[in-house]
């Protein structure tokens, strides 16, 4: 199962459903990085987002626009960053 999208500082993630180990798991979207992120929970995703933003923002060199954000690209494939993520049963 996949849907949604997380938000935080300037930032989208994709959230994703492993049926195998039953774990929520998506990555920073729109960024050259891979970063990725997982949780038992939707809540316990969104932690883990945030931490992987934050790192990725912490460790990203300032003077490259690509790094810093990824709502540029969401906005360029056409997708609506303004609807809310989806709730996801597990």
């Amino acid at each position: 199962m996949t849907g949604g999208f997380l938000q935080y500082k300037g930032f989208f993630g994709t959230v994703e459903f492993c049926e195998e180990s039953k774990l929520i798991h998506g990555q920073i979207a729109g960024i050259r990085a891979l970063c990725m992120y997982d949780g038992d929970s939707m809540e316990n995703l969104q932690k883990d987002f945030e931490a992987a933003v934050d790192f990725h923002i912490e460790t990203s060199d300032e003077d490259d626009p690509e790094s810093q954000t990824s709502e540029t690209l969401l906005r360029l494939l056409g997708i609506d960053i303004e609807e809310p993520p989806k709730t996801i049963a597990v």
